[in-house]
């Protein structure tokens, strides 16, 4: 390698860890905070399974899938019961 590659790759690790140890220490606000508290909250109730995952929920709620099928809250609702009662 010549002795530019060289430091032209020193200098673009000190760029990516500069942006690493940057990125990864920011702050965030306090609404970033209470978003970043109910999704450890919702994936919390998910994976256990709890029916108090439908207190998280606004009336107007709805949930996209990857197949395209957009679900309601109401769907959700029947479904979610539906599915704890045969567990």
């Amino acid at each position: 390698m010549s002795q530019f590659e060289n430091l032209k790759m020193k200098f673009l690790h000190c760029i990516f860890l500069f942006f690493f140890i940057f990125g990864y220490s920011q702050n965030y606000s306090k609404d970033e905070k209470a978003v970043l508290l109910q999704v450890k909250k919702l994936d919390s109730l998910m994976i256990m399974n709890d029916a108090q995952i439908v207190e998280l929920f606004c009336s107007d709620v709805s949930f996209g899938h990857s197949n395209g099928w957009i679900q309601n809250l109401d769907d959700f609702l029947k479904r979610f019961f539906i599915k704890k009662s045969q567990l």
